[in-house]
């Protein structure tokens, strides 16, 4: 019980400590760049792109536990905050943080309509963001699939795992593998639309220290 009590201390002592450090870096954000009375509306792009860099520098990554020990005196920072995860995890941001390149080799994961994982090895061409039948947010990929020369577009939405470079993935990760009269039967682990496939995926290549460089499944800033 102690030990329990102990660790809950400790975690709330840490998450004070790192929003005591969120107040200072956008109090100092605002003051260096003047924009007091404009930070939270018209120069919210300007403010949110420094603001993301000194997290950075500060090794810190945004998450709600953090923002809810900003002290009431901060209201409005507080809310600011909530808005910049919400923007965060939003796909359209993950790409623009993403920053691909024309010509970049990219491995793309997600589920299709069948429910089913499929993997594309792909040339980045271009990205653009876009909306998308329902979605406003979302983003429309120009790519190159590998082994062809024409180009080819998607529009992501939702849940997508992107990896720099051409990443191979065993597919003993999300299938069984079984021979039955000599013949090799493959019978997928999850039933469709099961999104631990993601999980199935992040841990396999997290194992090598591959991690990916989007991830609207689990993001992490």
């Amino acid at each position: 019980m102690n030990t329990l009590v102990n660790n809950k201390v400790n975690n709330n002592e840490e998450y004070k400590l790192i929003a005591d450090i969120i107040v200072d870096l956008s109090t100092d954000i605002i003051t260096d760049l003047g924009i007091i009375q404009t930070w939270n509306n018209e120069d919210w792009n300007i403010y949110k792109q420094f603001m993301l860099k000194r997290l950075k520098t500060n090794n810190i990554k945004l998450c709600k536990e953090y923002i809810q020990y900003i002290e009431e005196d901060f209201t409005e920072l507080k809310e600011a905050m909530y808005k910049l995860l919400k923007e965060l995890n939003g796909i359209q941001e993950q790409f623009k943080q993403a920053d691909l390149k024309q010509g970049q080799k990219v491995t793309i994961f997600r589920i299709n309509d069948f429910g089913m994982m499929s993997t594309n090895q792909v040339t980045i061409d271009r990205v653009e963001y876009t909306k998308f039948a329902q979605y406003d947010n979302a983003v429309k990929l120009i790519f190159q699939p590998k082994n062809q020369r024409n180009l080819y577009y998607n529009h992501y939405y939702n849940d997508v795992l992107v990896y720099d470079g051409w990443l191979e993935l065993p597919k003993e990760v999300l299938f069984n593998t079984r021979i039955d009269n000599g013949m090799i039967i493959n019978s997928s682990k999850y039933l469709s639309c099961d999104k631990r496939q993601y999980d199935e995926i992040i841990n396999y290549f997290q194992s090598q220290n591959i991690l990916p460089i989007i991830n609207t499944y689990k993001p992490i800033f």
